[in-house]
């Protein structure tokens, strides 16, 4: 019995490692910004809150506004990406289509961004700004193009890889000036959700999250997209960490850690299936002796 439960123990963890973790999503709960798997977000309110609240944390929720008007058809990339993928691929058979095209991306945006300022008479924030909107570009062309090439092979996610630098490469011009059009409505509305207008201000990974005045929905729409995520309350913050543990009503300027991943919760079905396994393991195990 207790041979036949390690088995399931076993066949368990097996499934689970079978599951593919999402890397990124698009939240619509949360204003569709594109939240990257790995971040580390953070809800305040008061004067730290506001002073967050710059045109650059706002490159993320004001690419997700833009793209509707930045809808720019991209020049064909198949013949290069075909070309250099098979290059690509013969040296790097664990191609990581998202990290490859942020790179690739990324490291076009000084060049983009210099084109673009040319002529502004403050080079040093446009270039700031522009930088920001090109990365927030690139995050979001790259998720974009990548989602759901995590069974495809090498040559398909290289392909991916390569079309979402090419399209965010079209699109960075046409972001940069729509973003920075939304600059002013966008910090203004990051503030007055610092003032717990909108119940709180959130950043992920220093961006501000848009959510419309509904941070509970934002934060649970994050919750179930993105297990890994972790959110931090502010302990200034007075409303709570709705189910974590941090205080309620504490003045202090520490955050307190109020992590999604908790006991008991669901991270990827981990907990669940593990418990479950342990739990059949242990009851075999009492019964073989019991005989």
């Amino acid at each position: 019995m207790a041979r036949l439960t390690f088995v399931g123990l076993v066949t368990a963890i097996s499934l689970f490692s079978m599951v593919p973790a999402a890397k990124a999503a698009s939240i619509a709960d949360c204003g569709n910004i594109n939240v990257e798997a790995n971040a580390t977000c953070t809800v305040d309110t008061g004067v730290t809150c506001e002073a967050q609240c710059t045109p650059i944390s706002c490159s993320a929720t004001l690419y997700a506004s833009c793209q509707g008007g930045c809808n720019v058809t991209p020049p064909s990339c198949d013949i290069n990406c075909s070309g250099s993928c098979e290059g690509q691929c013969s040296a790097n058979a664990n191609f990581d289509c998202t990290a490859n095209c942020e790179g690739t991306c990324q490291g076009t945006c000084s060049g983009s961004c210099t084109t673009h300022c040319q002529g502004n008479a403050d080079q040093t924030t446009c270039m700031a700004n522009c930088n920001a909107s090109c990365t927030a570009t690139c995050q979001g062309e790259c998720n974009a193009s990548c989602k759901g090439t995590a069974s495809a092979n090498c040559t398909g996610k290289c392909q991916a890889s390569c079309q979402g630098s090419c399209n965010a490469a079209a699109h960075v011009d046409c972001q940069a000036t729509c973003q920075s059009n939304g600059y002013a409505k966008c910090t203004g509305g990051c503030k007055a959700a610092c003032q717990n207008n909108g119940n709180g201000g959130i950043f992920c990974n220093g961006q501000y999250i848009d959510n419309g005045g509904n941070l509970k929905s934002c934060v649970d729409a994050i919750k179930a997209a993105l297990p890994t995520v972790t959110v931090n309350y502010s302990s200034s913050y007075t409303s709570g960490c709705d189910g974590g543990v941090c205080s309620a009503q504490a003045q202090a300027q520490a955050s307190a850690s109020c992590a999604f991943a908790r006991l008991g919760e669901k991270k990827g079905m981990t907990g669940g299936l593990l418990i479950l396994a342990a739990a059949g393991l242990v009851v075999g195990v009492r019964r073989r002796r019991n005989k």
